[in-house]
């Protein structure tokens, strides 16, 4: 696939990221007033506009994606594959289904952050599998990234003790670890580990280890 294609998709992905952010920190949820060391989007400019910011970028999103002249490798059958698949990874089958599951306290931690934050990761891989087109990989890559998105979320909570630190305590360093092996492993079975992804995948267990695994 084109470069220029995978950067489309993945500016579309962004913007859901960042809609998800704005509205997850809305005092109907998680009540957030600092983002990245800034104030929250509810806090500088209103709940309203926050609300409407957050609506906004997810349409923009799927603009973006459902834009013909900005994809140049991709066939239409490809484009909508890659629409469906977002759709269903963010929506009530994946994030907003983990962010219900998380409000009203229906499901363990592990559950609620497969949905909540491990599908938008298993997104992007399956979409990149999409763009590349490595079709016979897909299912593989959805799998790797649940696992990527996991110990992410894992990294996360043990940073702001929260999540699975709170069930697991220090614990919880051995639970990274050994995600984290199971990822190179994974990833290694595949045959779509690089020096770089594994430099990446290091480096984001970095803040529990104080160094790069």
């Amino acid at each position: 696939g084109e470069v220029e294609d995978a950067i489309g998709v993945g500016c579309a992905i962004e913007l859901i990221h960042n809609y998800s952010l704005v509205h997850d920190d809305l005092p109907a949820l998680d009540n957030d007033t600092l983002r990245r060391g800034k104030p929250t989007c509810h806090i500088a400019f209103g709940e309203d506009l926050a609300l409407l910011a957050g609506d906004a970028l997810l349409t923009l999103a799927f603009e973006v994606l459902s834009t013909r002249e900005n994809f140049q490798s991709l066939s239409s059958e490809e484009l909508i594959r890659i629409i469906k698949t977002v759709a269903q990874k963010v929506g009530y089958k994946g994030m907003v289904g983990g962010q219900v599951l998380d409000v009203k306290k229906l499901a363990d931690q592990k559950t609620i952050s497969l949905k909540k934050t491990a599908e938008l990761f298993s997104a992007c891989f399956v979409c990149g599998g999409i763009t590349a087109k490595r079709f016979e990989l897909l299912k593989d890559l959805e799998e790797l990234g649940l696992k990527v998105g996991l110990m992410f979320q894992m990294v996360d909570d043990y940073i702001d003790k929260d999540g699975f630190y709170r069930l697991y305590g220090e614990g919880l360093k051995e639970n990274i670890e050994a995600m984290f092996k199971e990822v190179k492993e994974f990833a290694r079975d595949l045959e779509l580990s690089t020096q770089e992804m594994e430099e990446l995948l290091s480096s984001s267990v970095a803040p529990v280890f104080g160094e790069s695994l």
